[in-house]
């Protein structure tokens, strides 16, 4: 997603040319968590396009890198939610994530994204995504994230030049409400 490590990321892979390769889905179902898939929940979010608000950062241990004003920030990201077998699906231009549902309350499988740093000397950036929530109603809700970067190779001294250290944790949240 486009939130502050998915921002991070895409900055620093648009600054540096960096390619994108995503992990395995360990889990037939979706999910990395040893689940089945399957809901305890007669709940589902309304299915459809949703917008993000606003990201409220908690803990960042990555430095204080600034985008450039050019970039995309991660407010108003588009979010679509579809329903599958024991939850939902939750997808942006970027990323799909699968989600679990108890009650009202979700759990999205873990993302991997590694990044090539081949063009500035070498080297992987990988970033862990984890993203959980609540829904207030079938059209609001709130999303925890938390995303571990991790970068190794010789071009992780580039990127520190940009204000970043390794390994690092951006933790936060932010709303989500249904549009249409």
């Amino acid at each position: 997603m486009k939130h502050v490590s998915a921002i991070f990321t895409l900055f620093l892979c648009s600054a540096i040319a960096c390619s994108s390769d995503k992990g395995d889905d360990p889990d037939s179902d979706g999910t990395s968590d040893g689940s089945d898939g399957t809901s305890d929940s007669d709940f589902l979010p309304l299915e459809g396009s949703w917008e993000s608000g606003e990201d409220q950062i908690t803990e960042n241990t990555c430095g204080d890198f600034e985008l450039d004003e050019s970039e995309e920030t991660a407010e108003n990201t588009i979010i679509t939610i579809s329903h599958s077998s024991g939850g939902f699906t939750m997808s942006t231009e970027d990323a799909t994530f699968n989600c679990t549902l108890n009650n009202q309350n979700f759990t999205c499988a873990e993302e991997i994204s590694e990044n090539d740093l081949a063009e500035i000397g070498g080297g992987t950036l990988t970033v862990n995504y984890l993203f959980s929530g609540q829904f207030s109603s079938e059209n609001a809700g709130r999303v925890e994230f938390e995303s571990d970067t991790t970068c190794e190779g010789e071009g992780c001294a580039t990127i520190a030049l940009f204000g970043v250290s390794f390994p690092c944790v951006v933790d936060g949240s932010f709303a989500i409400g249904f549009a249409e």
